[in-house]
């Protein structure tokens, strides 16, 4: 009875596999790569090698080849994000985005999977750093579980990535250093420029709101090394050394002077006869701002 049902199985999947389609023709390159998957399938994995084959970027297209009962992938480069994909048989063939990772270490593959033995078509693949060509060919029993890419020294590409990484640094630090005093970065007015001396505790930075003004200095300088703050105006009331209100506020390892109010001109100043060093600051931002207009400060 048991070895009737059998046979009645092995007859019913002969006849399925008998309703597909023929196999295709293999090149000399696809029969090497089914060749080292197939000692993959028959050995398991051996030295960390996971069944895939690997060919190198933008020299050949390569051939994937899928089975009937098994879905195969294209692995992109970790990192890389999929703009688009076009398969030239859309009808016979399904096609999925997967994942692994997170991050920085997210890698997507591309999961074909045909209807059909016989079948031939292509597949291009666009992403955010490159377009992959495929060929895509589908067997009764012979498959590719994975193909993989390695990629040769882009150094365009690499300058690219170095100064996006550079950019977002960047962007990161200023957004810290506003954040790190309360303000909003589309709020702030850095057309200041300094001249003179230079001395360690020479500010790093300057920049405004409508109402206050904030000098940066440089990591690591302490409250007995900052210098003394005035402001000089020339207008209405000749050339004068104000006082302002300003407080010595210290975020994150960074010194601030946060000051009442705007300026056009203003100096600090540490020493005295031949140790005196100073920094001027210019408002560089053309019109004078209107907080300066009816300023009061004390003389």
């Amino acid at each position: 009875m048991y070895l009737g049902a059998s046979f009645w199985v092995v007859g019913l999947l002969w006849g399925q596999l008998q309703h597909f389609s023929k196999n295709p023709k293999f090149t000399a390159q696809d029969r090497t790569a089914l060749k080292a998957a197939k000692q993959w399938v028959d050995s398991g994995p051996v030295g960390g090698t996971d069944g895939s084959v690997t060919y190198r970027f933008g020299e050949r297209t390569p051939t994937l080849v899928c089975s009937l009962f098994h879905v195969c992938s294209a692995d992109l480069e970790p990192g890389e994000e999929i703009t688009g994909i076009q398969v030239g048989d859309t009808m016979r063939w399904t096609v999925d985005i997967g994942h692994s990772g997170m991050g920085a270490r997210k890698q997507l593959s591309v999961v074909f999977k045909p209807s059909d033995a016989g079948l031939k078509t292509n597949a291009l693949i666009f992403t955010t750093r490159r377009k992959y060509a495929l060929n895509l060919l589908s067997h009764r029993t012979l498959f590719l579980p994975t193909v993989k890419f390695s990629y040769p020294e882009d150094p365009q590409l690499k300058l690219l990535e170095l100064q996006a990484r550079v950019e977002q640094t960047e962007r990161e630090q200023e957004s810290a250093r506003v954040d790190s005093v309360g303000l909003q970065i589309e709020d702030l007015d850095y057309a200041y420029e300094l001249s003179g001396d230079s001395p360690s505790w020479r500010p790093i930075q300057v920049f405004s709101t409508k109402r206050q003004t904030y000098i940066r200095f440089p990591a690591g300088v302490e409250y007995k090394e900052v210098p003394v703050f005035t402001v000089t105006r020339d207008k209405n009331f000749g050339k004068k050394v104000l006082l302002v209100n300003y407080r010595i506020k210290h975020m994150k390892g960074t010194t601030f002077f946060e000051v009442d109010g705007l300026f056009e001109q203003a100096q600090l100043i540490s020493g005295v006869g031949g140790e005196r060093q100073a920094v001027v600051i210019t408002y560089k931002g053309g019109s004078q701002p209107a907080a300066m207009k009816g300023q009061k400060w004390k003389r």
